[in-house]
């Protein structure tokens, strides 16, 4: 998913999105409110450690599944996805 994307309040509520992932820093942006977020401030790169992330984010990401919503993850470059 694009950044772009992340950020329309139409897209996101047509595709009933509960949760927006980011992972990036300093990605700044007119973000909706219509979703929760949860942000990882980390670098979009390949040698970044996402492991410490992990656990946090996979239970977040299952609370809104089992809830029946989808989820959206989204990066800058698209590496950390």
């Amino acid at each position: 998913c694009s950044f772009v994307t992340a950020c329309d309040a139409a897209f996101i509520q047509a595709e009933r999105i509960g949760c927006i992932v980011t992972v990036g820093v300093g990605m700044k942006s007119e973000l909706v409110s219509v979703a929760e977020r949860h942000t990882l401030h980390v670098l979009d790169e390949l040698h970044e450690d996402l492991t410490p992330h992990l656990d946090s984010t996979a239970e977040l990401i299952g609370r809104n599944l089992d809830a029946g919503r989808s989820v959206v993850v989204h990066c800058e470059c698209g590496i950390s996805r």
